[in-house]
């Protein structure tokens, strides 16, 4: 009987923890390290959900931090190089902005662009997060 509580308690403990790291990551909105700390603490939880029915649900968390980290570290490189052409454009005097650079055009993409992966954001938390409050597998 003991046996059967405590596997009921550690599947309980994993169901709470795989409820925070969907609450983190809804958390990125407000402060972008959210996001990273629900990657760490998944990733030294999901070892205890393998073989349970949580399992999916982890690895569907660790999958959207990894496109979410790709989606935001493309962009940033951009940035950064468009940095550099800004300031190279200008033989290193002063520096200009992307919109004195590319015009409202590079602006509008840029927020389009933000809106997309915001909503990719929203999209991957909300299926997770509703397949784990129905009990059911997220569908990796």
């Amino acid at each position: 009987m003991e046996n059967l509580t405590n596997t009921s308690n550690e599947r309980l403990n994993i169901r709470r923890t795989a409820h925070l790291v969907y609450l983190l990551q809804t958390g990125f909105f407000l402060t972008g390290i959210s996001l990273i700390i629900a990657f760490v603490v998944n990733l030294f939880q999901h070892k205890q959900a393998e073989g349970t029915e949580y399992e999916d649900h982890f690895s569907w968390q660790m999958q959207t931090f990894k496109y979410m980290a790709g989606l935001i570290i493309i962009p940033f490189l951009l940035i950064i190089a468009i940095i550099y052409i800004g300031i190279s454009a200008t033989g290193g005097e002063e520096f200009r902005t992307v919109y004195e650079l590319f015009g409202t055009p590079a602006v509008v993409v840029a927020n389009i662009y933000a809106a997309g992966v915001a909503v990719f954001l929203i999209y991957r938390i909300y299926k997770g997060w509703k397949a784990l409050i129905s009990e059911e597998r997220a569908v990796v």
